[in-house]
């Protein structure tokens, strides 16, 4: 089982432990062979972080980080950090003091799930990970390790950001999956509000599939509808969301993977308050792509968006 060594190298910047890391998860593209206008700008916010030699980290509701008083210098150092990589999606995490109230209140998804998971030990895959925040969940709940992937990679550098704190094995590499190779395969694998967005769910399902070791977990989560369908243009202000499925649509295509003991254990509608603007997501949001006259309606005409969360094994 991989165990990572999360330790401060003041002599090394920020970019290089970051780098370091990475590679110790199985992720060894150089930061100067991505390519992305914003990252330089990042990483100059981001190398101004104070090296801490000694945090406490909390995980609950929120991720807390806390050491000793920062100095005026490392708190605008911090907040400059934090404004800089806005919009923050998931959360909510505290640095020191500073409260990051991102768009979605992903300890409510959390709530719905865990009490359905044994991670004690347990390797984890994240798929669609964003800032790593559901990582350090999983942590609590006594995985072993989790290895988030996200093709975004304005979130990548978020988790990176908060782990240059926490120093825990959880960390997000910036991996488009199913379309970068990855071969590692873990104890469970969790794909939350990805499917969606795939031409062809039963290809990312085998995936997720391929991701596990024999008798391995997945969790699902997908906005599903009481009939399937194919959303032209938008759905809920979303681009690139190719196919809503039903129950049965997902349960069958899980099916036709390979997954067995499919079992749904959460529906929910998503209201605003699990997902809402804030200061740190300042732009549109859940009740901004609702109809004005009918919440159960997108503004396209489409079914408002309702979750469910489906976990399955390998056999």
């Amino acid at each position: 089982m991989l165990e990572l060594e999360l330790v401060h190298r003041e002599c090394m910047s920020f970019s290089q432990q970051l780098q370091d890391t990475w590679k110790q998860v199985g992720f060894a593209t150089p930061l100067e062979q991505i390519k992305h206008g914003d990252l330089q700008k990042w990483l100059g916010a981001l190398t101004q972080l104070p090296n801490l030699s000694s945090v406490h980290t909390v995980i609950g509701e929120s991720i807390r980080i806390n050491s000793c008083n920062l100095s005026p210098a490392q708190r605008d150092a911090l907040s400059n950090a934090v404004n800089a990589l806005i919009p923050w999606r998931k959360g909510p995490f505290s640095l020191f003091g500073l409260e990051i109230e991102a768009e979605w209140r992903s300890d409510l998804k959390w709530r719905r799930v865990f009490g359905h998971l044994d991670l004690n030990s347990k390797s984890v895959l994240d798929v669609g990970s964003g800032n790593g925040y559901f990582g350090y969940r999983m942590l609590q709940a006594g995985a072993k390790s989790v290895t988030g992937l996200d093709s975004t990679l304005l979130p990548v550098m978020q988790a990176a950001m908060v782990n240059h704190f926490a120093r825990l094995p959880n960390v997000v590499v910036p991996v488009r999956y199913g379309m970068e190779d990855w071969r590692t395969t873990y104890d469970v694998v969790f794909s939350m509000g990805v499917i969606y967005h795939q031409k062809d769910q039963v290809v990312h399902l085998s995936h997720l599939y391929d991701s596990l070791h024999e008798g391995g977990l997945v969790v699902l989560e997908t906005i599903v509808a009481d009939q399937p369908f194919c959303p032209k243009g938008r759905y809920a202000g979303m681009r690139n969301v190719r196919f809503i499925p039903s129950l049965k649509s997902i349960s069958d295509a899980m099916d036709v993977a390979g997954f067995s003991q499919i079992r749904i254990v959460d529906i929910s509608t998503t209201t605003s308050a699990e997902q809402r603007s804030t200061k740190y997501m300042p732009f549109r949001s859940l009740k901004d792509v609702l109809s004005e006259s009918d919440t159960e309606v997108t503004i396209e005409g489409y079914p408002a968006p309702k979750r469910a969360m489906i976990l399955a094994e390998k056999n």
